[in-house]
């Protein structure tokens, strides 16, 4: 067997949990499909150079974009993956990817985690639904967010929660992941 790279380890170590994390209810979500899809948009590369990923918001969200758009398509027609489905999984991957190096990731990359997206599911929007600081009318947004469910939100619905949760988060996205039900109680 040939040894395997530190840049291919982060790239299956991230793709694996992105995918394990995404596949609830999303029938025909495998391991491997993914894998293959990832690759095939570029993410091998991501984990050979992080550096790659944009550092702004605009940038970085423009590529988001076209890599949820892409990995819906890459995933046809074994998948009926929605633009909420794409998302987490690229989100997860990004993250993993970036806490699998232990620290010795470049400084610059670590330096943009605010503009790097959260994983968006149920935990989360279930965490700013039931949240004791958020108004009132902020709730209600999330509880709808929350009932439409994750897997089924367009790229209008999803662009529209970042937002908000941009906001919330007083553009420190990571921040936002303080509302995972788990932790919810505390805020």
């Amino acid at each position: 067997m040939a040894p395997i790279t530190p840049a291919e380890f982060r790239f299956r170590f991230a793709a694996w949990a992105a995918v394990r994390a995404s596949q609830r209810g999303v029938s025909g979500l495998k391991v491997d499909l993914a894998l293959a899809a990832l690759r095939n948009i570029g993410f091998e590369e991501l984990a050979k150079n992080p550096t790659a990923i944009p550092g702004t918001v605009e940038e970085f969200d423009a590529l988001h974009h076209t890599w949820c758009n892409t990995l819906v398509a890459e995933l046809q027609p074994n998948v009926n993956a929605s633009y909420g489905v794409a998302a987490k999984v690229i989100n997860v991957f990004i993250k993993a990817l970036c806490l699998s190096d232990f620290g010795s990731i470049d400084p610059s990359v670590s330096g943009r985690t605010n503009v790097f997206h959260p994983p968006v599911d149920r935990q989360v929007l279930n965490g700013l639904a039931k949240s004791k600081t958020l108004s009132r009318t902020d709730k209600i947004y999330w509880r709808r967010m929350r009932d439409t469910g994750w897997t089924r939100f367009d790229q209008d619905t999803y662009n529209d929660v970042i937002r908000r949760m941009r906001i919330l988060a007083n553009n420190e996205l990571w921040r936002i992941e303080a509302y995972w039900s788990d932790h919810a109680a505390v805020i």
